[in-house]
């Protein structure tokens, strides 16, 4: 994917970047590790020029890397980090982060979003209930999900089935449940 903005190579601020996902353990011993990504469909992140690629690591400048993204497995993508030949320092890289510039990611349908998107959104249930804002994106056992800071702390899954409408313009998520308590929920 050819860049999409007059950006040069140089550094980014974490305001600049989108998140890719959350790297996870290494994979086998030849330098490979697993990339958890937030999007439903991550086929586009084949086409992502590899050496536009940013790690975030904890208290840390973003560090542009080349990433080669092998193949997919299960629900990660197999990568590879310039930087990265050995296991030791590969299981290094787990919690950190992969993004891209801003300008780089696809532009989406007109229904589609991207989980970061959702920071900051107020979250109603199906009754119109607010039941607090998106304050992160924590990493599950198969995917992202959204953590809702509330009366109560909600984690759910960025997923369609789950959401209803997101409203990026009025900041606001319906879900198609309502949620009379996290460990509750209940289909009006």
């Amino acid at each position: 994917m050819p860049p999409k903005g007059n950006k040069t190579l140089g550094d980014c601020s974490r305001d600049e970047l989108a998140l890719l996902g959350r790297i996870g353990k290494p994979f086998g011993v030849e330098g490979e590790t697993r990339l958890w990504p937030l999007a439903d469909d991550g086929e586009w992140y084949y086409e992502i020029d590899p050496k536009r690629v940013y790690l975030l690591r904890e208290a840390r400048p973003p560090e542009r890397r080349r990433v080669e993204f092998r193949r997919q497995h299960g629900g990660a993508f197999l990568i590879y980090v310039e930087g990265c030949p050995s296991l030791e320092e590969v299981k290094k890289l787990a919690g950190s982060q992969l993004a891209i510039p801003l300008e780089d990611r696809p532009e989406l349908d007109h229904d589609d979003f991207y989980a970061d998107e959702l920071i900051g959104l107020t979250v109603i249930d199906s009754e119109g209930a607010e039941l607090g804002i998106v304050d992160s994106i924590v990493e599950g056992q198969e995917q992202a999900l959204l953590s809702i800071k509330g009366a109560e702390k909600i984690l759910i899954a960025p997923s369609k089935g789950l959401i209803g409408k997101v409203d990026l313009e009025n900041r606001k998520i319906q879900l198609t449940v309502q949620l009379t308590s996290v460990n509750n929920p209940s289909k009006p």
